[in-house]
């Protein structure tokens, strides 16, 4: 899940970028692991931070997610859990559902209004985070069985109070891309 997410040009966003002091190292567009983005770290507060803890082994890729059912207890997680949450920001994600060719196909999820989504996520003290995720709900589902951790606006103190929320925005659509 979640190997990728847009930012699109937005009020919201542009001040979050200005907040976090990202700068030019900044561009509008498809995320990928490894980019450097803006985070939210706390009440007013944001972050650039590069995405993927670090692997395992030298050489082996990123952890971009976590899953939050385990995340708890996880040795390289549950530190990050505990002491330092952000939430993620993003005008959509994708997901690919493979097809029988070995092919896949692209789905990006989204508000309708295309306002900002945010992920719940978790960082490390060298400013790398990694995005919450859960089992996909009904709707989702046919398309991934894992879905990003999206914490609704009115959740987000929660959030960094120390609460498990395990939200999912239901109004978010999806299309084919």
């Amino acid at each position: 899940m979640c190997g990728r997410f847009l930012t699109e040009e937005d009020d919201e966003m542009d001040a979050l970028i200005e907040l976090s002091r990202i700068g030019d190292a900044f561009k509008y567009g498809e995320v990928f692991p490894t980019n450097i983005v803006p985070v939210v770290t706390g009440a007013g507060t944001a972050a650039a931070m590069k995405w993927g803890f670090p692997g395992f082994a030298p050489g082996k890729p990123p952890l971009i997610n976590a899953r939050s059912e385990t995340i708890a207890t996880t040795r390289t997680f549950r530190k990050s859990f505990f002491e330092r949450k952000c939430l993620v920001p993003a005008t959509a994600y994708y997901e690919w559902r493979p097809l029988p060719s070995k092919k896949k196909d692209k789905y990006e999820f989204a508000l309708a209004d295309r306002k900002l989504i945010f992920m719940a996520g978790i960082y490390t003290e060298n400013g790398e985070f990694a995005i919450l995720t859960r089992d996909a709900t009904p709707e989702f589902r046919d398309i991934h069985e894992r879905m990003p951790v999206i914490i609704p606006r009115e959740r987000h103190a929660e959030w960094f109070n120390g609460k498990d929320v395990q939200e999912n925005v239901t109004e978010l659509e999806f299309a084919k891309v």
